[in-house]
């Protein structure tokens, strides 16, 4: 009886420095039954560790379970408790999940997402950036092996900025989506006064690196072929708000003169020959 009490006693504590290795340490109290606590947050390292097959072809299928109906959130913007995460996602994400079943906060502010079987997790997924109450969420594929550390430097510290384009004609407006994926993600974003008034059109993209952005981003047309897009860019780290240039503040700007803005012809879009 002692040495089954040690080898539970060594199992666990081998899960749990795992987990921590992992990213994946939750509250599951890790004693009696395994299975039940854990819910396969443990890797396929874990699954050969005192089990039957029969114990390992469960949890085999609860893996497949948990990634057809399982995702991953990333926050941006505070720490919010497990209860706001699934409030906040529940009002976004409400068309497409019925019901969230479970949050599980996973550290450094992911967090693993279970719905309801039958969602269209596949068409979250592809939602990439959603817009919550208190910040901005990425939404990521579950797997078992998921690692949060390794997650997190993979993402970095990214920026929201906003790309604009002046003079784009209003027939190339369907190519915008494709170009904001050519530097990041597209996030969605409200319409506000200002975008109202503007006459051109503007989206909000989550980079990486903001400090080697394109002025001129290439796609394609079906009708018109390769296009080089001219792209204006706002939010930029020590960025000025009239001219769009960086290096000094807004109300040292040479080419602010009474309050406006003295812009040259913007070059729009170049065809390429």
């Amino acid at each position: 009886m002692a040495i089954e009490e040690r080898e539970a006693t060594e199992y666990t504590l081998h899960v749990e420095n795992l987990l921590q290795e992992c990213g994946q340490a939750h509250n599951a109290h890790l004693s009696g039954n395994f299975d039940k606590d854990l819910k396969m947050r443990e890797t396929s390292e874990v699954l050969d560790v005192f089990r039957s097959e029969e114990e390992i072809t469960i949890l085999n299928a609860e893996i497949k379970r948990l990634k057809k109906c399982s995702f991953i959130c990333k926050l941006f913007g505070g720490r919010p408790s497990r209860g706001m995460v699934r409030d906040m996602l529940h009002v976004t994400l409400m068309d497409k999940v019925p019901q969230i079943k479970n949050v599980d906060n996973m550290g450094r502010n992911f967090f693993h997402i279970e719905v309801i079987e039958g969602s269209d997790v596949l068409q979250i997924i592809n939602m990439k950036c959603v817009e919550l109450k208190y910040g901005r969420a990425l939404l990521l594929e579950w797997h078992a092996n998921f690692n949060a550390m390794e997650e997190d430097k993979k993402i970095g510290n990214p920026r929201v900025i906003s790309m604009l384009f002046p003079n784009l004609p209003r027939q190339l407006y369907p190519l915008i989506p494709k170009i904001g994926d050519k530097i990041g993600i597209v996030c969605p974003s409200k319409e506000t006064l200002v975008d109202r008034i503007r006459d051109y059109p503007k989206i909000r993209v989550l980079v990486q690196n903001s400090s080697k952005l394109p002025p001129i981003i290439r796609v394609h047309d079906v009708e018109a072929g390769l296009i080089d897009v001219a792209v204006e860019y706002e939010g930029l780290p020590g960025q000025c708000f009239y001219c769009k240039k960086k290096g000094h503040i807004a109300k040292e700007c040479p080419r602010k003169i009474n309050g406006n803005v003295r812009v040259g012809k913007d070059k729009g879009h170049v065809p390429r020959q």
